[in-house]
């Protein structure tokens, strides 16, 4: 071998691996930095999670789904075997398969956001503000079957049928076939638009193409191709010309369609099996297949465990909440929504237990169970050993421990605590009494050391620092770790089994008790508050002070209260729940209750207030995983971190941010119902509804599709008295009766039930056409016109009398340009005054107005030719040559009334052109030709009626919407008039 071709050789080799190597990162690249920017990562953090599925047992009309894609304006489009399904959050509401959409393939939203629906039988649909076009075989797609859809960056849209190859739709709706052998008889299973602008494509047989204004570009056979047995594509979205490749088996490949994959990746995502689709969500590769789902990162696949889908996985979206949703051809649809209550024990994989107290110590989070004490770490989960470093008695003697984890193995433990020290202290029920941890040494309080019982519940430290213990025979005081003070029966304390106790006003003590109410310790002896001074039961199971009041919350058995510096006790009577445990205030006063049900959240003055409340509630069904134990103590931290101790485990919210962002939410009022004609806003977002409707049916929508159920009021201004205020899983569509004419606003107000935030957002409606400034100018200048011809009239009378046929055709101009007057007030007046005929008086408004379009020149052309040249023929002609059309355009309109073929009414009130409004040119042809022979006749009365009529349309231009056409004719009448009169007294006096 010669040196040159051995170096030959070496730079093929260098550039091959180069080539490799770019591929590489460039496949590994995206991943990874997806990982970082994705706030979206259910797989990871399980237990900020939750998946949801719905399915013919609780909501969807079908436990199959083939597609699903969402719209601009919220809505969620759900394709399935049984047809197309819309969700808003709320409701699932089959499409009438009376429109032709019966079963449902694949599913598009255009750069037009209008949906784009993909058939299995009756070829594809577009569907715009409730319209729906549909293309068939009459339009010549071959097949009727559609497989996928997608919008070209050229404008065209691609539609990939079942052994009908491809076809195109243009902007104006003109659909072409390309005629190429390759693709002409293929199933096109898959067409997407990649970042080069090209059309990739693939058929059921696995060859691989592109497309560019409708022609292809590439054509790759699934022989030819070294990437086997091709079950789905995607093309790289930031990196142009690259394709990711699912396989019938467990591979999804990457590379260049261009070369022929010649440096493929080739990544295992075992267990998957017959990938579905492969699908970037904010930087995030997911892969879909017909055994479940998982993500695809830098060095690993990650599979999503512990779902309800799990079978025939066709593709995944995001909705604009962030949330993923997933369809099965199976199983139906599955959302996997952020759980704004994170799950610890699934998070770190710990069985479930019953919590009885969380603490945070030393950066970690200690867990009191009725079996011993956990410790969980954020980074490292939950920790197997804590050392103690020295243990010892109260009394001083000295103990043998070595873990505080395994001295409290199968210890009840209750409500524990942190010191102003930084000292834990860690109640036992029965086995060690009181346990203080002082960063490795520990030191146990019992009966030995003076304690009633060691059955303790709970320790409250005082300002003096000393520290009040709940014990089951009265409460105990410790000072300087020794009891100094005891009180039970001997000092008036009755019921010794306090529940909850604390420091009160003015350094007196305060305790709770399971059964005789409240007991105040102070400087003048005990005194006791029951049901009889307030209190609606007598067991207290919490006292705690008010951050931003100064008053002390209580809670019973039964209810809410509070207690003022003067001891006066006020039962909160409107509260919703009466089996409450607990209560903690966040910083911004908005309490959490926590209940048996789940937890209720209202601000602390609207508990004050004492009048109706109606509280947020979160419980199952907004991702709180299980309930709260009862009567146990969590831990609030300063940073608003909520670490309920549960049933099963212990649950996380923060109080402190608020759990839905009401500000993200989309709030609409997509279409309004009038008299059963739905009707969708104009391009200013005005709803304009006629004035003939009775009933009017409002379609309000939140779309909120996370867990998370906020409050909505609305009101329509102008109309309500009051606002009406429901949660969003009760909101329904409104009715109105009778309605006024006039302009409305329809105001939505979402918030969370908190209050701690809110949107309001507000949509125009109009019933009958509102006189704005123009059409206020029109109906003017119609009366002046009215005016002016009732003055010429009458001062027109004594020459009527000569019998001359010049002045008789003068009397109809008059009498047909008042028509045409009438015509116009009927158009911008009348349909503001009338419920029942507004339709019939634009109809006939309307028609009046087109007629003269044709009678009043040619009136004028007549009376001109008798009154410049009445011994001339021209007017015999006139009647002859231009009567005719006049008389067949006015029989045109008069058919028009029945069958609506030049325009027709729509109901906004709207003039709507009809298929042969076109007939209409011939009439300004047949005005031409008026006005060529009016120049014949004089070109001094010509010159005045194109001066005004192009005044007429520069106004227009100026001022839109302030036109009248009777005001021109008039003008123009007037001039004439007075031309001609002039005139003929000059031809008298030339005669004499």
């Amino acid at each position: 071998m010669t040196t040159t071709s051995r170096r030959q050789r070496n730079r093929r080799r260098l550039t091959a691996a180069l080539v490799c190597l770019a591929a590489v990162f460039c496949f590994l690249a995206m991943p990874l930095k997806g990982r970082c920017e994705s706030a979206m990562d259910p797989i990871r953090n399980r237990g900020s999670f939750s998946a949801v599925l719905y399915n013919n047992k609780n909501g969807l009309p079908t436990s199959d789904a083939t597609a699903i894609a969402q719209t601009g304006d919220g809505f969620l489009w759900i394709g399935s075997y049984a047809g197309l399904i819309r969700y808003d959050g709320n409701t699932f509401e089959r499409i009438d398969s009376t429109t032709g959409i019966a079963n449902v393939r694949c599913l598009y939203v255009d750069s037009y956001d209008r949906l784009w629906i993909g058939t299995n039988d009756s070829g594809v649909f577009l569907m715009s503000k409730g319209a729906f076009r549909n293309w068939n075989r009459s339009d010549g797609l071959r097949s009727v079957s559609i497989r996928s859809i997608t919008e070209g960056a050229d404008g065209l849209m691609y539609i990939g049928g079942s052994a009908g190859g491809i076809a195109t739709i243009d902007e104006k709706g003109r659909l072409t076939v390309p005629e190429d052998e390759r693709v002409y008889e293929q199933t096109i299973s898959e067409l997407y638009t990649g970042s080069d602008g090209l059309v990739y494509g693939r058929t059921q047989e696995g060859d691989l193409f592109t497309l560019k204004n409708g022609e292809l570009v590439t054509f790759l056979n699934h022989d030819e191709c070294r990437v086997h047995g091709i079950h789905c594509i995607m093309p790289d979205p930031e990196n142009p010309g690259r394709l990711y490749i699912g396989t019938e088996g467990t591979k999804v490949c990457y590379g260049r369609l261009d070369d022929n994959f010649a440096s493929l990746i080739v990544r295992d995502v075992s267990p998957l099996t017959y990938i579905s689709s492969v699908t970037f969500i904010d930087g995030q590769i997911w892969v879909c297949a017909s055994n479940g789902a998982g993500r695809l990162e830098l060095r690993e696949f990650h599979l999503l465990e512990d779902v309800p889908m799990t079978n025939t996985i066709e593709h995944v979206i995001t909705d604009y909440e962030g949330n993923l949703w997933f369809v099965s051809s199976h199983q139906g649809v599955m959302k996997i929504v952020q759980n704004y209550f994170s799950d610890l024990f699934e998070r770190y994989n710990l069985p479930e237990t019953v919590v009885n107290s969380t603490c945070m110590y030393d950066g970690k989070l200690f867990a009191g169970s009725d079996s011993g004490l956990m410790i969980l770490d954020e980074e490292k989960g939950k920790v197997d050993r804590f050392p103690v470093n020295k243990a010892v008695t109260a009394s001083g003697d000295k103990l043998d421990v070595v873990d505080l984890l395994e001295y409290l193995d199968g210890v009840r433990i209750r409500c524990m605590s942190v010191d102003s020290k930084g000292r834990l202290w860690i109640p036992t029920w029965r086995k060690y009494g009181l346990l203080r941890l002082d960063h490795g040494e520990l030191t146990v309080f019992s009966t030995e050391d003076g304690l009633f019982t060691n059955m303790i519940r709970q320790v409250v430290e005082c300002e003096d620092g000393s520290f009040l213990v709940s014990n089951n025979g009265g409460v105990c005081v410790i000072d300087k770790d020794r009891v100094t003070e005891s009180y039970g029966e001997k000092e008036g304390i009755v019921n010794g089994s306090i529940l909850t106790l604390t420091e009160g006003f003015h350094h007196e003590r305060i305790f709770g008790s399971d059964g005789d109410g409240i007991y105040i310790i102070g400087s003048d002896g005990l005194k006791r508050i029951g049901t009889e001074d307030g209190l609606m039961s007598d067991i207290i199971l919490r006292i705690k002070k008010s951050r931003f009041h100064d008053i002390y919350w209580i809670v019973t058995s039964n209810s809410l209260a509070y207690m003022t510096p003067d001891y006066q006790v006020t039962t909160i009577r409107q509260f919703p729940y009466p089996n409450n445990y607990d209560l903690y205030e966040n910083s911004q006063g908005v309490v959490w209750v926590i209940s048996s049900a789940g937890l209720y959240v209202v601000p602390g003055e609207t508990l004050l207030a004492n009048g109706p409340v109606e509280p947020e509630f979160f419980g199952i069904s907004s991702g709180m995983p299980y309930a709260a134990s009862a009567n146990a103590n969590s831990e609030l931290t300063p940073d608003g971190e909520l670490f309920i101790a549960c049933s099963a485990g212990v649950v996380r919210v923060n109080v402190d941010t608020p759990i839905l962002p009401i500000s993200d939410l989309k709030v609409a009022l997509p279409y309004i119902d009038a008299d059963n004609v739905r009707i969708y806003p104009d391009d200013s977002g005005q709803f304009i509804l006629p004035a003939s409707a009775r009933k009017l049916t409002f379609h309000p929508h939140v779309f909120n599709y996370s867990m998370i159920d906020p409050k909505v009021t609305y009101y329509l201004d102008g109309f309500d008295s009051s606002a009406t205020t429901v949660i969003h899983s009760k909101l329904t569509p409104i009715d109105y009766t009778n309605l006024k004419l006039g302009s409305y606003q329809f105001v939505m107000t979402v918030k969370d039930m908190s209050g701690l935030t809110e949107k309001t957002t507000s949509f125009s409606i109009i019933k009958g056409k509102i006189l704005s400034g123009g059409n206020i100018g029109t109906v003017i200048l119609d009366y002046a016109s009215l005016l002016l011809l009732i003055g010429v009239l009458i001062f027109t009378t004594p020459y009527r009398k000569r019998g001359r046929v010049e002045d008789k055709l003068f009397f109809y101009l008059i009498l047909a340009n008042m028509t045409l007057v009438f015509g116009e007030i009927l158009s911008n007046s009348l349909e503001y005054l009338s419920y029942s005929f507004v339709r019939e008086s634009l109809i006939l408004g309307t028609t009046l107005r087109y007629c003269l379009l044709v009678v009043f020149p040619y009136l004028l052309l007549v009376y001109v030719d008798y009154a410049m040249e009445p011994d001339n023929a021209h007017a015999r002609k006139a009647k002859l040559l231009y009567g005719i059309p006049c008389f067949l355009h006015l029989f045109v309109m008069l058919i028009n009334l029945k069958t609506g073929w030049i325009f027709s009414i729509g109901s906004g009130n709207e003039i709507l052109p009809g298929a042969a409004e076109l007939t209409i040119i011939p009439v300004w042809v047949y005005l031409a030709l008026l006005l060529v022979r009016l120049y014949r006749l004089n070109r001094r009365l010509c010159v005045p009626f194109l001066m005004l009529n192009l005044i007429r349309l520069l106004w227009d231009m100026w001022v839109h919407g302030i036109s009248s056409s009777s005001l021109f004719y008039t003008l123009y009448l007037i001039i004439m008039y007075l031309y001609v009169m002039n005139r003929m007294q000059k031809k008298e006096v030339t005669c004499s």
